[in-house]
């Protein structure tokens, strides 16, 4: 009881009697001894504090209403992410091609009367993950994640040249019911045959599938194209697709994004269930554990 009474007088005198600009510093210091992360954003250079970054790709990643643990299973894969880039060179500068970053303006614009609330949040979701990351075998792990599942996730040989064994097809049916799970666009005949390069008179054949349930190859007037491809070419969610062809082309997608590795809303459904952060990183990353990184 007496060593409780004396650290709380001491504390007590820190506060009263260290002058304010003295916290200041103190502060400062604290924040100094982050690892500082170099991003390239609008054609300007910006190095901010690895927490700081982290918070400002997760509020560009995915809603700041998500549920807590999928909020913290994404901090931790975007830690992951930066610390795999900067172990293969360490001159890296992230850019929004690797990982998407948002600007204080931007948010603010964004949350207009609730940017304080969600800042809030946000910050305390890095913080309680500090110093997490994925490894497999002791190995930072590359995290990909994707926005929705289209039921399973993919084999990373797949979609990328490379075979990963913490990237490979799992089922991942909570986004189904979704109202964005499947959309259905439409494109006119001449440019859907324009973006492909093959001529009007469309002929659909041998179609093919991935372990994942996404296109694998197709052959579109005798021209045979990846999946993925056509999914580029024409810009569309997803590479599980289904086209029919009237006077105009119809196209349906499930799920959005490449497929590999986490899906996003698949992790806040999960999260809905009562996963936690971890539980939901093991699971799109198969074999992995979540550690203090060193």
């Amino acid at each position: 009881m007496k060593k409780f009474v004396i650290i709380f007088f001491l504390l007590l005198f820190v506060y009263l009697v260290i002058p304010n600009d003295a916290k200041d510093k103190i502060e400062v210091v604290k924040q100094s001894e982050e690892e500082i992360v170099t991003i390239s954003y609008q054609d300007d250079l910006i190095q901010i504090p690895i927490n700081q970054y982290i918070y400002h790709v997760l509020a560009c990643e995915v809603p700041a209403s998500f549920e807590e643990e999928s909020l913290k299973a994404m901090a931790v894969a975007i830690r992951t992410y930066y610390y795999y880039k900067i172990a293969i060179d360490s001159d890296y500068v992230s850019t929004n091609s690797d990982q998407c970053y948002i600007s204080d303006d931007a948010l603010i614009d964004r949350w207009k009367d609730n940017y304080s609330f969600y800042k809030d949040r946000l910050m305390n979701i890095v913080y309680s993950t500090e110093g997490e990351v994925i490894k497999y075998n002791d190995e930072i792990i590359i995290p990909f994640y994707f926005s929705m599942s289209n039921g399973y996730t993919e084999n990373s040989s797949d979609v990328f040249v490379s075979s990963l064994p913490y990237l490979v097809s799992t089922s991942s049916d909570w986004e189904s019911k979704l109202p964005s799970f499947e959309v259905t666009s439409e494109i006119s005949v001449s440019e859907f045959s324009n973006r492909l390069g093959i001529e009007d008179n469309i002929v659909i054949e041998n179609v093919s599938y991935t372990p994942g349930e996404r296109v694998d190859y197709i052959t579109i007037n005798g021209k045979t194209f990846r999946g993925t491809e056509v999914r580029k070419l024409l810009g569309l969610r997803s590479a599980d697709f289904d086209i029919n062809i009237n006077d105009t082309v119809y196209i349906t997608t499930r799920g959005y994004g490449h497929g590999v590795g986490m899906s996003q809303y698949g992790s806040n459904e999960m999260a809905k269930e009562g996963y936690s952060y971890k539980d939901i990183l093991k699971y799109y990353y198969y074999g992995v554990e979540i550690m203090y990184n060193s």
